[in-house]
């Protein structure tokens, strides 16, 4: 089983160096320092390579360009593309004189589309690459990512596009700038999340419900005991009381044919998991319809597969807890997907449900190796949540513990979409903006927004508040990981996406 790597402490941990300034002014240093970032930021990159900056002056084929927080540059500029001061441009860089920086303007991505494809064609040909439909998009989708259009680089993707046929050109390009290995599992998992059905808690009905359904067949009882008691070095598995309640606790006790089992499980003690184990062995003998369809006893497998594959609210915060959480849901689903497969079961809906949490998993811990991205489901009194966090981050800096901005997404089902935006200075004056899909809800917010306070302020922090409407339906947390990519990614994140199902 591979290692898993999600851990967002490390990104909290540093403090935010920025650029020195003198009264009034910039110091002379760090411009100096600006120059020959955009210098090094050129030695690193090769001919054929494309770089992205803003046309600050023109004179001739002459340009100064921004190349934001790495510097300015002058360079010769080639290409019958047109541009003005102040155009953001793509440019391929052309090294063929080390003396003289020289640029050549890109036009794909442009409104104009034929124009668009004609400069693919010609990129595919120079580099004796098929000129197609599927190439010529990677093509277009390199240059917007600003990533090398070499000949290295086409025929690499080529490979890729005839390796995998049903991948987008965007997904393949997207997935090799996170640095997330294409494969089909991960071209599946990417496609999922920018479909928005990535969470892993709406897995989980279909999960008991297939248990549930074993309690129907009495040959399954055994392959329903193995999972239900799977247990491994560790785990502290949650007490029958606790996951039923008083009147549970002694609906399920009643179950029981035995004297010895009915008053260990009215004790409260006992892990549910060994009580269902312990009355499911009991059936095994002599089965009982009453007993395998009776409420308590599905309600109790229920609880099973939430304490399982969701996280305690309180634990979130704890070091190391939400690291330790996933490896126990990769041991949790390799358990499952072995008994059934031993059972004959490997093709079941069961088996599918719990293969695709485990390559979801997957997917998240390598696509966290770029952005620090995790998902947590978390279970809450009468309802489960499903959550992402996302810390805004410059890469290439330790984080600012004097300003740190942080996004978190919601859908509910009574307040719809929701995006709230945080920002913390100077670590304790916060500022939240809330951005509701349903307008109806805006005056509900507002009016319990000072429970929010109350408790904010108690923590020690000054808060303010703004609410407003959203103007369409998105999911701004997952736009980031699947839209965002797009981006000449100097931004590190951390997600945090909570669905809420009230």
């Amino acid at each position: 089983m591979a290692n898993v790597n999600i851990n967002l402490n490390q990104y909290l941990n540093n403090t935010y160096q920025s650029l020195p300034k003198t009264e009034g002014r910039l110091d002379s240093s760090a411009v100096n320092s600006e120059l020959k970032d955009a210098v090094t930021l050129l030695k690193d990159v090769a001919s054929g390579d494309v770089v992205k900056g803003t046309i600050l002056d023109m004179v001739g084929n002459e340009v100064k360009v921004g190349m934001g927080s790495s510097g300015t540059l002058s360079a010769l500029l080639t290409g019958d593309v047109g541009v003005n001061i102040g155009d953001v441009v793509s440019f391929e860089v052309n090294k063929s004189n080390p003396e003289q920086i020289v640029l050549k303007a890109l036009d794909a991505g442009t409104s104009d589309n034929s124009a668009s494809v004609r400069f693919a064609s010609n990129a595919l040909e120079q580099a004796m690459v098929p000129i197609n439909e599927k190439n010529t998009a990677i093509v277009m989708e390199l240059v917007k990512n600003n990533m090398s259009i070499n000949k290295d680089a086409l025929a690499e993707f080529s490979r890729l596009t005839k390796m995998y046929p049903e991948a987008s050109a965007k997904t393949l390009v997207d997935l090799t700038k996170l640095g997330v290995p294409v494969n089909s599992e991960n071209i599946i998992q990417y496609e999922n999340y920018q479909n928005y059905e990535h969470s892993i808690s709406d897995k989980l009905p279909a999960i008991t419900e297939s248990l549930t359904q074993m309690l129907e067949n009495t040959e399954d009882l055994q392959v329903l005991k193995d999972i239900v008691s799977f247990d491994y070095e560790g785990e502290l598995s949650v007490p029958a009381k606790e996951a039923l309640g008083e009147q549970g606790l002694a609906d399920l006790s009643k179950l029981a044919k035995e004297p010895e089992l009915k008053e260990a499980i009215m004790k409260g003690d006992m892990p549910l998991k060994e009580a269902v184990g312990k009355l499911l062995e009991e059936n095994m003998k002599f089965p009982d319809k009453e007993v395998l369809d009776s409420p308590v006893l599905k309600k109790a497998l229920k609880e099973i597969v939430d304490d399982r594959f969701l996280m305690k609210p309180a634990d979130v915060g704890k070091n190391g807890e939400i690291k330790d959480f996933y490896t126990k849901m990769l041991k949790e689903t390799a358990n499952i997907s072995r008994v059934l497969q031993e059972a004959g079961k490997g093709n079941s809906e069961l088996a599918s449900s719990v293969k695709d949490i485990r390559q979801n998993v997957t997917f998240m811990n390598d696509l966290n190796q770029a952005m620090a991205y995790v998902q947590l489901p978390l279970k809450f009194a009468n309802q489960n949540v499903h959550s992402d966090l996302y810390v805004f981050k410059d890469k290439r800096k330790p984080i600012d513990k004097d300003n740190i901005s942080a996004l978190l997404h919601l859908d509910m089902d009574n307040l719809g979409s929701m995006d709230i935006y945080v920002n913390l200075t100077n670590q304790n004056n916060l500022s939240t903006k809330f951005m509701l899909e349903n307008e109806e809800m805006l005056d509900f917010i507002m009016e319990h927004i000072d429970i929010l306070d109350e408790r904010l302020k108690n923590l020690g922090y000054n808060t303010n508040f703004t609410v407003t409407g959203s103007p369409k339906s998105t999911n701004a947390v997952i736009d980031e990981i699947t839209g965002g990519a797009k981006k000449d990614l100097y931004m590190e994140t951390m997600r945090f996406r909570v669905d809420l199902k009230a």
